[in-house]
């Protein structure tokens, strides 16, 4: 988390607003515009913000299938202590199945229910995504 005093810091009306443009880049997997929306941000984030910022930007490498960048957000949330949810263990599986990486995918998943996290519509239709776009129909 980025605390220098050259950071701009936002109001919490202008951060609601950056946060649906930041979910605006997400939706259309613009990795970009999101990563500078949320750099913009972070600095500014509540610790009660930190999670919905950290999935919102999953969201943009889900949609890109960039299981790499998707990983590092996870990293991030964990050194910043903060707890990832269901969310957003649907978005890690998501991006491992835009990426077409079904036992990445399924590792997402197993990991999921080992934190106790239930597994919602989005993590198994990711799942479904991921054995289709690998070809294992069977799975």
């Amino acid at each position: 988390r980025n605390t220098s005093s050259q950071c701009e810091l936002v109001s919490p009306l202008d951060w609601r607003r950056g946060l649906k443009s930041l979910n605006e880049h997400a939706e259309r997997g613009d990795i970009q515009g999101a990563e500078q929306q949320f750099g913009r941000l972070e600095p500014s984030t509540p610790q009660g913000g930190l999670r919905v910022l950290h999935n919102t930007l999953l969201k943009a490498y889900a949609a890109a299938g960039d299981i790499t960048r998707a990983t590092s957000v996870l990293t991030s949330m964990c050194e910043l202590s903060v707890t990832a949810s269901s969310r957003t263990f649907g978005k890690l599986i998501g991006s491992a199945a835009s990426a077409g990486d079904r036992r990445l995918a399924a590792r997402w998943l197993s990991t999921m229910m080992v934190h106790s996290l239930q597994a919602d519509r989005v993590a198994f239709l990711g799942m479904i995504d991921a054995a289709a776009k690998a070809g294992d129909v069977q799975e």
